[in-house]
């Protein structure tokens, strides 16, 4: 349903294209990270911080690959 309700309008230039690079990996890392946090291993601020480098790490990868292609 919601990807279905973000294709419903034309696209513009800001909102063309659905970008969800790497997203399997950022949840599998949200997953583990929430994990720690809950099992008591690590403070969930410390997770959280550890999630924000491997998220940022993950988008950086996907710019690098990406970078100067059309995407649609």
């Amino acid at each position: 349903m919601a990807m279905q309700s973000l294709m419903l309008t034309e696209p513009t230039e800001n909102s063309r294209g659905l970008r969800l690079g790497n997203l399997t990996q950022f949840r599998a890392a949200y997953a583990n990270e929430m994990q720690a946090a809950f099992a008591g291993q690590k403070t969930m601020d410390q997770a959280l911080a550890a999630l924000q480098e491997q998220g940022n790490q993950l988008l950086r990868r996907f710019e690098q690959t990406y970078r100067g292609k059309q995407l649609p």
